[in-house]
């Protein structure tokens, strides 16, 4: 019979997921290094691994500040990146992003009018297409649009938010009708990715590298809770 799970999550090669439930646990495909490999929700369930996660994401930013002569241009920009953007805590989030996904995807959203950075946010990497150029040494990110934004701009309803969505993303509406992802500047989309090659398009988690230890801890609990059970 199954034992009692001890450890919760999800383990994806190349988008093909399974569950980790603590009693039988392989994964549905063969992967290899360069894959693109996900954790989910393991980092918050076992104790030791969420507990590690959480230091080496926020040490590094220990005593972040920033330095210049002139005091009103660092007022400025601690204003603007440490009060508004609360760029501590969005840098955390990209390390811990690094640690169980392997990879990062920060947009930012500058205001031209006024001269600033507006918001910074973490896209799903699983809507981002990756068009890498060897030769040139380059790459073009392309996102998908979620499925609500295709829908608002091929319904036009609610009519307010599609006024909205005219005045601000009328470049979209197009890539929106054909359903295709929309390439974004590398200015404001940035990749950043624990690579074992030159030419992995996805990261590689950290996390990747005790898989094998949490798979014979949880074969060894499980075993302990079935003769528990007896």
């Amino acid at each position: 019979s199954d034992a009692a799970a001890h450890l919760f999550g999800v383990v994806s090669v190349n988008n093909v997921s399974t569950a980790m439930t603590g009693t039988t646990l392989s994964l549905v495909t063969a992967g290899s290094v360069g894959d693109w490999v996900e954790f989910e929700g393991i980092d918050s369930t076992h104790y030791l691994v969420k507990q590690l996660v959480e230091i080496y994401s926020r040490f590094p930013l220990a005593g972040l500040r920033i330095e210049c002569q002139d005091r009103k241009v660092t007022q400025f920009y601690e204003e603007e990146f440490f009060d508004k953007l609360n760029y501590e805590e969005f840098l955390y989030k990209i390390g811990r992003e690094v640690f169980t996904v392997g990879e990062a995807f920060p947009l930012d959203s500058f205001n031209e009018s006024l001269g600033v950075w507006e918001r910074e946010e973490l896209l799903n990497p699983e809507n981002i297409v990756i068009e890498r150029f060897p030769l040139m040494g380059t790459q073009q990110l392309k996102v998908h649009l979620p499925e609500s934004l295709r829908r608002l701009a091929q319904t036009k309803s609610p009519s307010d938010e599609y006024k909205q969505l005219q005045i601000n993303y009328e470049h979209l509406i197009p890539y929106a009708l054909r359903g295709e992802p929309f390439p974004v500047s590398g200015v404001m989309l940035k990749h950043i990715a624990t690579t074992h090659t030159d030419w992995d398009d996805h990261g590689t988690p950290i996390m990747l590298g005790i898989l094998r230890t949490l798979l014979h801890e949880e074969k060894l609990l499980a075993s302990q809770d079935a003769i528990a059970e007896r």
